[in-house]
Formats: structure tokens, sequence, C-alpha cells
């Protein structure tokens, strides 16, 4: 299928500019303290372990570790 003329004079600009941006750089280590890792861990756990006895329905909660 042929894209209509305007199609192409939009679509090709953004796309150039798409390919030509560089990407953001990759780093080793995450920006959050050891310390604090480990912290939130610990919350994430305690969290899935007695949550709902501490707070009714936490397990309905939006938060959720990504393990």
């Amino acid at each position: 299928m042929i894209m209509p003329k305007i199609m192409k004079t939009k679509l090709l600009p953004v796309l150039l500019l798409l390919l030509a941006a560089p990407g953001a750089p990759a780093r080793d280590v995450p920006n959050i303290p050891a310390v604090d890792r480990i912290r939130l861990a610990e919350a994430f756990r305690l969290g899935e372990v007695v949550g709902n006895r501490v707070w009714k329905d936490w397990d309905k909660a939006p938060l959720r570790c990504c393990s």
C-alpha cells in the first residue's frame, strides 16, 4: 500500500529524529544506596507476610515489588 504524500512528509522527519536521538546511557550500579535497597526489599517482604493483618485489603494496593 502506498502512503499518501502528506503522510510521508510528516512521518519521515519524526522517524529520522527518533533514529538520530541518542539513547540513555546504561548504568552498571543503581542510584539507590545498598542499605536503602535492603530496606525496600524488607518492606516489600513484610508487606507480603503481614500486610493484610496490619491493613485491610493490603494485597489490593497497586504497589508491587518487581521481583
